[in-house]
């Protein structure tokens, strides 16, 4: 019925997948790291050029925390869901 050279043999197997799923799940997450980061310096500067752009008048009426807020806080927030998105995009079409 079972015989123990070919159990072995599955076993090994299924070890050598789960460590192969493993690290290419950890390439994948290093992979995204990166370019959420390089997503999150893209829209630094795409921002940083439409303020510098801006009239003077939008900065008397438009209050410094806020534009400072779009710089730091806002703009990491839109990469990391762009980024999150992607990924979940892309490991559903695998799956």
């Amino acid at each position: 019925m079972w015989e123990v050279p070919n159990f072995i043999k599955y076993v090994k197997l299924l070890v050598l997948a789960s460590v192969l799923a493993g690290v290419f799940s950890g390439l994948r997450g290093s992979v995204f790291t990166v370019v959420g980061g390089r997503v999150n310096v893209r829209l630094r500067i795409q921002l940083m050029d439409s303020l510098l752009s801006q009239d003077i008048g939008f900065f008397d009426t438009t209050k410094t925390g806020d534009i400072t807020s779009r710089l730091s806080s806002d703009t990491t927030l839109v990469g990391d869901q762009v980024t999150l998105n992607v990924n979940v995009f892309l490991r559903s079409l695998v799956q």
